[in-house]
């Protein structure tokens, strides 16, 4: 099944764009030119993670999901064929959780400082307003 299919099943009405890179993809998505991006997990919960204004969230897309395939030809090599299956499988085991789960746990919480940072209009409002409360109170 294809991404295409895939989306075309679950949101029949849904207009697809293609784009060149991840870059271009973020840049659409903040500016408001398309509702979502469907990424790799991995790449969507990084981008979500580094995203300090949290701009961006993560949902799964039922029924999409990616398998890692690789044909070997058993008759030239019996030995190659029975690693690479235990390797895969180990992998997928193994190192999915900590790939994913490492940018799903260790999510981080911006500071105040980093969102006064981020939204100077705030900034500017906090302090006029301490500003007014300190005159009042030297005025009475």
């Amino acid at each position: 099944m294809t991404v295409k299919e895939i989306l075309n099943n679950e949101w029949p009405n849904a207009e697809i764009v293609s784009v060149k890179d991840t870059d271009e993809c973020v840049q659409r998505l903040v500016n408001e030119n398309v509702d979502g991006a469907l990424l790799m997990t991995y790449t969507a919960q990084k981008l979500a993670r580094d995203d300090t204004q949290n701009r961006l969230r993560v949902e799964v897309v039922p029924g999409a999901s990616m398998s890692l395939r690789m044909g070997v030809l058993s008759e030239v090599d019996r030995s190659f064929y029975g690693l690479w299956e235990k390797t895969l499988y180990n992998v997928s085991r193994k190192s999915r959780a900590e790939i994913v789960q490492s940018y799903v746990e260790d999510v981080e919480t911006p500071t105040i400082m980093a969102y006064l940072f981020d939204h100077p209009l705030y900034l500017v409002a906090l302090i006029a307003g301490v500003l007014l409360f300190c005159l009042r109170r030297i005025m009475h």
